[in-house]
């Protein structure tokens, strides 16, 4: 509720008039895209509900949080975490020392931990594959781009390669990821609704070992519930802002563009492709009382990209984009007819210059593949409709000086609604892999 009005505030007094906004949710429920409607975001803000994207299993026996879960799970060389969770499988199944019961206890542990490490490891791919949707979103919108993550946090540190992906994906295009921890400042202590952990007969752990055992680990499920949004905040330039109840200034600082920012690259030589972990380490000389605040590692791929796919997501993010590309001319020419009060023909022509453009000889004739692909967009840059379409060019010598001289022209049609519309263009070619990418506005009464 408090992150909720603190948001709800900051709309109110900080979106400008020639501010977009949209809300994505990692559930998929109540999201709103891009608008300037201030009274439809704050409506889609109150709506807001916490949940999970996969509802918790029943009562565990015993009740392990994730870290202990996973110290089970992943540490073999300690036998204090599965001690202790025996222990509390001795309490919660109400067993009594005897031929087989120490098996039923481990029975039970090895259970309590299969449900929490699944649950953690599933809600947190989905939440970040949310996250990760959500950035592909916003890096083909217009101006300056920035998400702004409002969690209180992750379960799983077992996401580095799909975490390393969604940074690289901001830091090409130039979108900040900030994040907000929505828990504020909390406090830790022992849970004072449950009973307190009482020595049982046939475990080596007393019950004040386990007390302390219980408390280290709820201490580091909550430090580790920040691990993953520290990391994109720091890795794509934003702010990361915890440990605070002041929400409000939390929400001003993560949505204000970072004061100055500096993108660092290089090429890892001899880069085996399996998904491994590097660590990295920024240092920098900088005056007394500043910080530096940067990525800690990347995930190192796990295949090599696909041609194909490469042009495809290369066309993508130029017909998303706003920018001109001047590789080649390329022109759009637009014309509407009403059909009727509420409905239109928008008829495009494309003309493309064949001139700039590298041919391959094969067969007698000059080759070269030409992706024009068209897309119409609202006045909040929201995408309506598109158009691709793939023009084969096998021109004969005796006609290529007719072609060079001449271009060639592609029609593209929408059915629309009145209103005003942008029309973005995008031709891309095969053999030089050069593009042109074109703006044009239409009003349609």
């Amino acid at each position: 509720m408090r992150v909720r009005e603190a948001a709800m505030h900051h709309m109110k007094s900080s979106l400008r008039p020639q501010d977009r906004a949209a809300i994505f949710t990692t559930s998929g429920v109540n999201a709103l895209d891009f608008t300037d409607d201030r009274d439809a975001l704050l409506k889609a803000v109150s709506r807001l509900q916490p949940r999970l994207a996969l509802s918790p299993t029943p009562r565990q026996c015993p009740e392990l949080n994730y870290y202990w879960a996973n110290l089970i799970r992943n540490n073999t060389t300690d036998p204090d975490p599965r001690e202790y969770a025996k222990t509390e499988a001795y309490g919660c199944l109400s067993l009594k020392p005897g031929a087989g019961t120490d098996q039923i206890a481990w029975m039970a542990v090895l259970e309590s931990v299969a449900a929490v490490m699944a649950l953690g490891d599933q809600n947190t791919r989905v939440s970040l594959a949310a996250l990760d949707e959500t950035v592909r979103r916003i890096s083909v919108m217009p101006g300056q781009r920035s998400v702004v993550l409002v969690s209180s946090g992750f379960l799983t540190p077992d996401v580095k390669l799909e975490e390393s992906e969604t940074i690289d994906r901001a830091i090409r295009s130039n979108v900040v990821i900030s994040a907000l921890d929505g828990r504020g400042l909390y406090v830790e202590g022992r849970d004072l609704s449950k009973s307190a952990p009482v020595a049982t007969p046939g475990t080596s752990r007393p019950a004040g070992m386990l007390i302390q055992f219980i408390e280290m680990t709820e201490h580091q499920t909550n430090l580790l519930r920040g691990d993953v949004m520290a990391e994109m905040a720091y890795g794509t330039g934003g702010t990361f802002f915890h440990n605070s109840n002041d929400l409000e200034e939390g929400l001003r600082e993560v949505a204000a563009p970072p004061e100055y920012s500096y993108i660092l690259g290089f090429s890892p030589q001899n880069l085996k492709l399996d998904g491994s972990f590097h660590a990295l380490k920024v240092t920098v000389k900088a005056p007394p009382g500043t910080s530096v605040e940067a990525r800690h590692g990347y995930s190192a791929p796990k295949s090599l990209s696909d041609p194909a796919e490469m042009a495809k997501e290369e066309i993508r993010q130029a017909l998303f984009s706003r920018e001109e590309i001047n590789d080649f001319p390329a022109d759009l020419h637009s014309e509407f007819f009403k059909r009727g009060p509420e409905s239109a023909r928008l008829a495009v022509v494309v003309h493309v210059d064949l001139k700039p453009l590298r041919f391959k000889k094969e067969e007698n004739r000059n080759r070269n593949d030409l992706a024009v692909t068209m897309g119409l967009f609202d006045r909040n840059g929201n995408y309506v409709s598109g158009v691709r379409r793939n023009v084969e060019l096998r021109l004969k010598e005796e006609t290529f000086e007719r072609w060079m001289h001449n271009g060639i022209t592609v029609p593209c049609n929408f059915d629309v609604k009145p209103g005003t519309y942008l029309l973005r263009l995008v031709v891309r070619d095969t053999e030089g892999q050069l593009m042109a990418a074109r703006n044009g506005v239409v009003e349609i009464p």
